[in-house]
């Protein structure tokens, strides 16, 4: 669903890279692939984060994102659903 909406807005999507995340990416359609960067680090450049966490983890990414340098990245959050 998060991905659907960065589509929507006509946005690239940046994923943590982990084996999750690379399988996943590998398994879409060869178009959509181009669409998403993935990074270990959160160094990328982007404006906005989508959050799919309980509230614990909401709270963690936030502390995480307000530890980068640079301007603030506004997040939404969509807690008590475990990612799926």
């Amino acid at each position: 669903m998060q991905f659907a909406t960065v589509l929507a807005a006509g946005a690239r999507a940046i994923w943590l890279e982990n084996g999750a995340s690379v399988r996943r990416q590998r398994d879409l359609p060869a178009d959509l692939r181009p669409l998403i960067v993935l990074d270990d680090s959160l160094r990328s450049a982007f404006d906005a984060i989508l959050i799919q966490a309980d509230e614990a983890d909401v709270r963690a990414w936030s502390h995480r994102l307000a530890q980068r340098d640079g301007p603030t990245v506004g997040n939404e959050a969509i807690p008590g659903l475990a990612p799926s």
